[in-house]
């Protein structure tokens, strides 16, 4: 894993999200009273960017389609099986970091149902 520090911790603010671009991968770290998180910014609907959404109550909402994700885990809300990648993040010197590489690309929506019809996790 590749350590990338990103910002200052106060240029995120609490329940605040944002995007990073971490080699060649987009990120949304979100900040919250128990720490950052970090997830992929690409969406699982349509790749859109969910860092442009809302963050309520913990929960990203893609600004597209409204998809909702658990800003902690990246877990598809109302949905055990599918989940945006997510990556290390910490908070080190008052600086936030996150580990990255890049990850295998997030199935689509496609693959997605296609699995489920099938049983199968993805």
């Amino acid at each position: 894993m590749t350590v990338h520090r990103l910002c200052p911790l106060a240029e995120l603010p609490v329940d605040g999200c944002r995007r990073f671009d971490l080699a060649g991968t987009a990120v949304a770290v979100s900040r919250f009273e128990d720490g950052v998180y970090a997830v992929s910014d690409t969406c699982l609907h349509r790749s859109g960017s969910i860092s442009g959404g809302t963050l309520r109550d913990g929960v990203l909402t893609c600004p597209e389609h409204w998809w909702r994700y658990d800003a902690r885990t990246g877990q598809l809300k109302n949905s055990v099986a599918t989940h945006l990648p997510n990556f290390p993040a910490r908070i080190v010197d008052d600086w936030v970091e996150v580990d990255c590489e890049t990850p295998p690309p997030a199935p689509s929506l496609r693959e997605i149902l296609l699995a489920h019809a099938r049983g199968e996790d993805l």
